[in-house]
Formats: structure tokens, sequence, C-alpha cells
């Protein structure tokens, strides 16, 4: 409840005592407040076909194999399960089961605008994505940000600006 809301609830129910619950706003705190990012750490140019990766998969397209910091010991790749409610919100849920069904799983780092492919899953430090030639090619140093959960993200380093 925000504190208006609470304030309406105590006018409304006097005998009534409510404690509010403020720890969740504060641990997860605004989404607005902070921004993960990983940074490029290597960046090799693959063309259709390439093999790539412990299983050796093919490259769909002509692109770049970018490693990027951040894997699953930081919070990349794990997922909550979820409610899901409605037909649109299920649906989206099927189509990405059927695409994790081919190796094809979207990475929470976004790139020149656009959320980018794992390549393979993530490991523990890194994550390695695919970007396709279309895209600008980014450079190692490079910074990519990532939507990640509050609740399981653990990151190397904290940056104020």
């Amino acid at each position: 409840l925000k504190a208006d809301e609470l304030a309406r609830l105590q006018q409304q129910f006097p005998q009534t005592r409510f404690r509010a619950r403020i720890g969740t706003r504060l641990w997860l705190g605004d989404h607005e407040a902070t921004e993960y990012r990983g940074a490029v750490l290597d960046v090799t140019r693959v063309s259709k076909g390439d093999r790539f990766g412990y299983r050796q998969q093919k490259t769909a397209s002509d692109g770049w194999l970018v490693v990027v910091a951040g894997g699953t010991s930081h919070g990349v790749g794990l997922e909550a399960p979820k409610a899901l409610h409605g037909v649109m919100p299920r649906a989206k849920g099927v189509a990405r089961a059927g695409l994790a069904t081919v190796n094809r799983n979207l990475s929470p780092f976004v790139w020149a605008g656009k959320q980018r492919w794992f390549a393979e899953p993530p490991h523990m430090q890194v994550s390695i994505l695919f970007v396709p030639s279309d895209a600008t090619e980014p450079r190692v140093g490079d910074e990519l940000v990532a939507h990640l959960r509050h609740t399981t993200t653990q990151f190397d380093r904290i940056v104020e600006r």
C-alpha cells in the first residue's frame, strides 16, 4: 500500500491497527534507480554455418559472438515461475518454450536498442551472445545494459552516476 492508501484505511477502520510492510519497496526499490551492465570482454566475427561453443552449434547467419561479463552467478539466465493470466501471456509463454527447444533464448542484454539472443546457455561468470551483422559491431570494453530481477542479481561493483 502507498502511504495515502494506508492513511485512508486507518481512517475507515480506526479500531484496527494496520502495520505497513515497507521492506519489499525498500529492498526492491525503484527499477529506474539502478541499471545493470555487462562489459564486452571479447568479440569474434562469425559467418553463417560456423561452428562454436561446447556443443559446436552452427551460427544461423553472419554476425558476432560477443562474450559479456555476467553469468549465472550474477543472476543472468535465472527466472522465477510466473503466474500467467489470459490468452496472450500464455501464448507468449508457449512461444518462448518452443524457441527454447531449438536453443533460442533471449538474453537480458541489450545492444543497439534490441534485446539479444544467447548464443549458448549462460556460463557461471560470462554470457555469450549472438549479434547479427546488421547491428553495429560491439567492441571490447563497451557496456551492454541488462534487464535483470532485483531479487536474483549479484553485481561485481557499484558505480554511482
